[in-house]
């Protein structure tokens, strides 16, 4: 991995892939009561000109539950 410009860069997809699966299992273990968008703010924060909710309602919509899951519904 290496870091450009703040973001990290992946030699692969599916290391990149990996990585992003794995650190949204961290984030769950260790906030479970952050709903989907919750987990946006910080992931993607709309401080950085993220489209933060949008982000959180395609996700939440391609798992078909609101925004308002929370991240230990979403993994049960």
């Amino acid at each position: 991995m290496l870091c450009v410009g703040g973001f990290a860069r992946f030699e692969t997809y599916d290391l990149g892939w990996m990585y992003l699966k794995n650190s949204v299992l961290h984030w769950a273990h260790l906030h479970p009561d952050w709903t989907i968008l919750d987990f946006f703010k910080h992931y993607a924060p709309p401080t950085d000109n993220n489209p933060t909710i949008a982000y959180a309602a395609n996700v939440a919509g391609k798992c078909g539950v609101p925004v308002s899951t929370t991240l230990r519904q979403l993994f049960a």
